[in-house]
């Protein structure tokens, strides 16, 4: 792990060595780099380490990109992260586009490009934490873009309706 403090934590999931030299290379300006080699050992690294974001191959071994994107759903202390999975033209029939992934990229790709999704992915994070924050009673389902998403909301707007008299609840 390439660690600096106040860096974001970017996860890169791809059996590929070249592919997460590449990615590393490209993005360890920005960002902390931690890697794994299939979507188990990434949700090994995940209970370890706070990730910002996940950039994943599609075709792995032992558990390919669709299926970590599946659990990492699932799974509500990680289930906000944002996800892009990387794919090939063959890969994108409609098995996996229902995954629960953030973006979908084809490859090749430009760095830049997926720099522009990435971006774009945590500046609308970073909005709607915002939103949420300012206004706690805007519809539930307006932030949340999943199921698991949508329940944490809705468990944590229960806690706040049943506690709105509790002095002693704090943020």
């Amino acid at each position: 792990v390439m660690s600096s403090k106040n860096k974001p934590l970017m996860l890169i999931v791809d059996d590929n060595e070249e592919m997460l030299n590449f990615l590393s290379s490209s993005f360890s300006a920005q960002y902390s780099i931690l890697t794994a080699e299939d979507g188990m050992e990434a949700l090994e690294k995940l209970k370890e380490h706070e990730v910002t974001l996940i950039v994943s191959d599609w075709m792995m071994p032992r558990m390919d990109g669709v299926e970590f994107c599946k659990a990492l759903r699932a799974d509500q202390s990680i289930s906000h992260i944002p996800f892009i999975l990387l794919t090939a033209k063959t890969d994108t029939n409609s098995k996996g586009m229902d995954c629960g992934a953030d973006a979908y990229i084809e490859k090749p790709f430009s760095v830049q490009y997926l720099e522009a999704c990435i971006k774009n992915l945590l500046d609308l994070r970073n909005l709607l934490r915002q939103k949420f924050s300012k206004m706690p009673l805007v519809p539930l389902n307006s932030i949340a873009n999943n199921s698991m998403d949508n329940k944490f909301l809705t468990r944590i707007n229960e806690i706040i309706e049943q506690n709105f008299s509790n002095s002693e609840l704090s943020v």
